[in-house]
């Protein structure tokens, strides 16, 4: 009976080790993406304000290559656009370009 109970806390500890540890992961991914997501924005209001219009793309805006993050561009009209970040299935962040926030 005792070496039961001893696995069982081994097993707990164990177990929250690694929830502790996917939850710190997870959050420096995300602040990582929110970065990235930031750095894009900054592109695209740079680009606005060197040539009075919204970029058709992100190459355009001049980021360079495949972002290799789950981070997305779309022009929406002259003056609006909106940037986002897929973090999960279900768990999506925009960036509303009128009111200047991440949502």
């Amino acid at each position: 009976m005792q070496i039961h109970v001893k696995k069982v806390a081994v097993l707990s500890i164990a177990l929250g080790l690694a929830v502790a540890a996917w939850l710190h992961f997870s959050q420096k991914r995300n602040e990582r993406l929110l970065l990235h997501g930031d750095a894009i924005v900054e592109l695209v209001e740079q680009y606005k304000a060197q040539h009075g219009t919204l970029p058709v793309d992100l190459k355009q805006a001049g980021v360079q290559g495949e972002l290799g993050e789950p981070i997305f561009y779309k022009k929406e009209s002259d003056s609006k656009y909106r940037v986002w970040i897929e973090r999960s299935y279900n768990d999506t962040l925009y960036f509303d370009s009128d009111a200047k926030i991440w949502e």
